[in-house]
């Protein structure tokens, strides 16, 4: 599996990638909405911490909720959403970016999804669409997570993996500190220890810029290949 690896990395162009900026990773999303009931917890809370809410309105890269207490802004939810059928609800990670108090004296909390929705998942939710504004456009948003990584890179399989440090995470790609000084367009094979002992993630991730700093540590940005599912970013956070 490994060899069938390296042979489809050979044809990654790695003199075409492109550094991260604020306008690479915004996307404009068509709002839909809604009205309905669902379920919800904080990320780290158990199974019985559950709140119920109602959906106002959606989009693939964004919720909008009605609850009856306020979220602090970076707080991570799991939020149920329906599935084809009974007993098929399944949860997605979203992180909360506003709560803004209403007359009614309920909050409207407005959250980020950490992974796009397909969408067919937003019809099943939606009455009609409605315009996009300006908080439509997002940036997929960077979690901090001081946490400890390991990489290897792929030109160099018999090498000895060393350690990182992760400085942020978001599902599309990672800031590691690293003592060494690595290319841009090196792809490395990176695992990440979840918090509080959560397990390993596996992914690989391409360099696309490298920042030295006086102490001699090197920052490394990097995009991950596959962006991580919700529940590999949730472990280790």
């Amino acid at each position: 599996m490994f060899r069938r690896l390296l042979a489809w990395l050979r044809g990654w162009s790695f003199g075409t990638a492109v550094p991260e900026s604020d306008g690479s990773e915004r996307r404009v999303w068509v709002r839909s909405l809604s009205d309905v009931e669902t379920s919800l917890k904080l990320a780290d809370a158990p199974a019985t911490g559950r709140m119920s809410g109602r959906i106002r309105n959606i989009s693939r890269g964004g919720i909008n909720l009605l609850l009856d207490r306020e979220l602090e802004s970076g707080a991570l939810l799991s939020v149920e959403l329906p599935g084809d059928g009974p007993g098929d609800e399944y949860f997605v990670l979203a992180c909360v970016l506003r709560a803004q108090h209403q007359p009614s004296g309920e909050w409207s909390i407005g959250c980020t999804f950490a992974r796009e929705l397909e969408d067919d998942e937003v019809r099943s939710l939606t009455s009609r669409p409605i315009p996009p504004f300006e908080s439509d456009e997002r940036s997929f948003v960077r979690f901090p997570c001081p946490t400890k990584a390991t990489y290897l890179a792929v030109s160099t399989p018999g090498r000895k993996p060393s350690d990182a440090r992760v400085i942020n995470i978001s599902p599309k790609g990672i800031l590691l500190s690293v003592s060494e000084f690595i290319d841009v367009g090196a792809v490395l094979n990176l695992e990440l220890h979840g918090a509080n002992g959560n397990g390993v993630v596996a992914v690989l991730a391409s360099v696309t810029r490298v920042i030295p700093h006086p102490d001699g540590e090197w920052s490394l940005g990097c995009n991950f290949i596959s962006r991580l599912a919700d529940k590999d970013l949730e472990a280790l956070l």
